[in-house]
Parts: C-alpha cells; sequence; structure tokens
C-alpha cells in the first residue's frame, strides 16, 4: 500500500543542505565555515510506495551568498513523477 514516511522528509531536509553545504565549501574555500537552517518548507505531492521502488532525490544551489544560502530539492519516483519538494533557506556560520 502507499505511504508517506519520514524517509522523504530526511532525504529532503538531507539533501538541500548537504548540496548547499557542498557549494558553501568550494565557493568559500575557508575552513570553519558552517551553516544552520532559517527555513524549511516540505510539500508532499503524492505518496511513495513501499515495495523497493527507486525513488531519486535531486538537489540544487540557488543561491550562495556571504552570510545566506538557498536551496531547493526534489524527490521522484521511478516514473519520473514528482513525490515531494522543498526549499530551504541557511545562514552561513563564518569560523
Amino acid at each position: 500500500a502507499p505511504t508517506n514516511t519520514n524517509a522523504d522528509t530526511t532525504t529532503l531536509s538531507s539533501r538541500s543542505p548537504r548540496d548547499q553545504r557542498t557549494r558553501v565549501h568550494y565557493h568559500g574555500g575557508r575552513p570553519g565555515i558552517g551553516y544552520t537552517t532559517l527555513e524549511l518548507k516540505v510539500n508532499y505531492i503524492r505518496a511513495a510506495r513501499t515495495d523497493g521502488q527507486l525513488l531519486t532525490a535531486e538537489g540544487t544551489v540557488i543561491h550562495a551568498g556571504r552570510r545566506t544560502a538557498t536551496a531547493e530539492g526534489k524527490v521522484l519516483d521511478g516514473d519520473g513523477k514528482l513525490i515531494a519538494h522543498a526549499t530551504t533557506t541557511c545562514l552561513i556560520l563564518q569560523g
């Protein structure tokens, strides 16, 4: 039976900041840079099947500035249908 699980939230909430952190690391290139989440919004579009279907998460950095960064992510099922999408805004912490 189709169901939504916390895996969707984990995928989207971790994917966006991880992608963002990677970009900040390469963008800033200085040790001691970190981040904290200012805002996270997740939209669930449809239930994901639990029968082993492949889900794909994609994350993109929208903006990586000196103090803030924004990113978006989405989860697609094996047929390319949107399961969920999310946006995040992070505060960049100077070390």
